[in-house]
């Protein structure tokens, strides 16, 4: 099983978001990228190639660096579910127990396209059997 080896100049021309320096210093896209190692396996394996396994955890990265800068600035953790501009009025949707994850992942771009290449797996997106024009038809046996 091979494994990613993270490289910053990479990610930085993959996400450009992300290419300056000086706020998005080596050691903060370094632990970054580790801790998006803890959350997704850093081992490819038959249905996570290496290339998709390099944009899985460079998305985690991305991901996990934009909800850190949201933090930094101030702003609400949350997706917003209603806003009031006069009066001032904010509303944030609240986290569902069971979906906690998704709805952490949903909080950046960046997250949601890992979940969308995370359920790729989950769900196969592959068909088996049977002849290609017949593709929207599986063959199904009764006994």
């Amino acid at each position: 099983m091979a494994s990613v080896i993270l490289d910053i100049s990479d990610f930085r021309a993959l996400y450009p978001a992300f290419g300056d320096e000086e706020l998005y210093p080596d050691i903060n896209i370094t632990t970054a990228f580790d801790t998006a190692t803890l959350y997704k396996s850093n081992e490819s394996s038959k249905c996570v190639s290496i290339d998709r396994l390099r944009t899985m955890l460079y998305l985690l990265t991305a991901h996990i660096l934009f909800v850190n800068q949201k933090a930094n600035n101030g702003d609400q953790s949350g997706l917003l579910a209603s806003a009031t501009v006069d009066k001032v009025s904010v509303s944030m949707q609240t986290t569902s127990k069971n979906n906690a994850f998704h709805y952490w992942l949903n909080q950046s771009p960046y997250g949601q396209q890992y979940l969308a290449l995370s359920r790729l797996c989950l769900l196969g997106g592959v068909y088996v059997g049977g002849s290609p024009e017949m593709i929207a038809y599986p063959k199904a046996r009764f006994w």
